[in-house]
């Protein structure tokens, strides 16, 4: 919500943005990748709903700026 906020505001929009992005995206990943393992072997066949939540998640890892693209603009912004 902090990010939300702060890209309402327009305080430093870009870096909270990018933060959020990269966030978000990787722990819907590690969800989806949880409940891979928690479904085994089959968790890979099309007509298993988990293959498909996967596919999913892992398409605005890189659509929109990759991650390791947003973590750049995280770096340059912050200084760091």
């Amino acid at each position: 919500w902090e990010a939300a906020d702060r890209v309402a505001a327009n305080d430093d929009a870009g870096l909270w943005a990018a933060m959020a992005k990269v966030k978000a995206t990787e722990t819907a990943t590690d969800c989806a990748e949880h409940g891979m393992q928690l479904h085994g072997g089959r968790s890979v066949l099309t007509e298993n709903r988990i293959s498909r939540i996967y596919r999913d998640v892992r398409i605005p890892v890189i659509y929109e700026g990759a991650n390791e693209i947003q973590r750049n603009l995280i770096y340059g912004q912050a200084g760091w």
